[in-house]
């Protein structure tokens, strides 16, 4: 993909010249305003995109909603996903408030549902990849689950991986490049 930016800045020097700014916008043939523009050539089509986009897993409750909020806020294109749609009556609220949010399924301990939803946004540049989903189930020594032990492994260790491998070429479209994992206390050896 080729990325073609022009920032505020970048623009600032034809402000003040009507000649300059002619001859900018005759050699760029683009009618371009004075805000951040990425135009990126993706299969020979081009995609205009005027706002970065961020994918946030786990963004039903918690950590994840509040993110949700907050990039919906900066006027990202935000892709919020949980496991069950149908069960996230605040984000879907919150999606209803603000119209870039697109709410997606995935769940992330299914390699399936990663690959499906890398599928179909294939041709959506991401500027930032936050891994937030996770769980925790609990045992002790004396009732260990070795299935819940598995869930979980899967869930907060392996599944950031595959989602950031699934949507490489996706984050290398867009324009910030950042790919951010969450964890949580369990991940703290000093705890366990």
């Amino acid at each position: 993909a080729v990325v073609i930016k022009f920032r505020r800045h970048n623009l600032g020097r034809y402000q003040n010249s009507a000649n300059n700014k002619k001859k900018f916008h005759k050699k760029s043939r683009l009618a371009v305003s004075f805000f951040s523009i990425n135009l990126i050539l993706l299969n020979k089509k081009y995609i205009v995109m005027s706002q970065p986009s961020v994918l946030i897993t786990g963004s039903n409750r918690g950590i994840g909603l509040k993110l949700v909020e907050l990039y919906a806020k900066k006027n990202f294109y935000v892709l919020a996903t949980c496991r069950d749609i149908s069960r996230a009556d605040q984000l879907d609220s919150m999606a209803k408030q603000y119209s870039n949010i697109q709410i997606l399924a995935l769940d992330v301990a299914q390699s399936e549902d990663i690959q499906k939803l890398a599928n179909t946004l294939k041709k959506q540049p991401i500027d930032i990849l936050i891994n937030n989903a996770g769980i925790w189930r609990s045992s002790s020594f004396s009732s260990v689950n070795k299935y819940a032990w598995l869930e979980s492994f899967t869930t907060n260790a392996i599944a950031p991986y595959e989602i950031a491998q699934a949507f490489l070429q996706n984050i290398l479209d867009g324009s910030l490049k950042k790919v951010v994992s969450i964890t949580s206390k369990m991940g703290s050896i000093e705890d366990n």
